[in-house]
């Protein structure tokens, strides 16, 4: 039986930068989403590009590197109000709760 080793997402923070390439002439814009450096040169480790070809990837940009932020609150939140389980029996309560279990599982790739 063959067994796979879970693994984590680059730690963070997760910063969104603009970066340029291409001719000065033909210039390409776009922005990445960086984790932190990765290596004795300085480097960052690369998340992901966004393409700016529409204005809504810049809010996608930093939706996306604020997720480690949003997760480690998740966390803290769900372990605050009680572990595995929430400490308050009421609907709207026990509602909001799974789904914040449901989103932390999301992120960590159980569901």
């Amino acid at each position: 039986m063959m067994t796979t080793k879970k693994v984590e997402h680059t730690p963070g923070p997760w910063t969104f930068e603009a970066f340029s390439f291409g001719t000065p002439t033909a210039p390409v814009s776009h922005k990445k989403i960086v984790g932190p450096v990765n290596d004795e040169h300085g480097s960052k480790n690369l998340i992901a590009e966004v393409h700016m070809n529409h204005p809504a990837h810049d809010a996608d940009g930093r939706l996306l590197a604020s997720a480690p932020d949003m997760l480690e609150a998740l966390e803290a939140a769900c372990e605050y109000l009680g572990g595995e389980t929430l400490n308050d029996d009421t609907p709207e309560g026990n509602r909001l709760y799974e789904k914040m279990r449901k989103v932390i599982e999301k992120a960590k790739g159980n569901l």
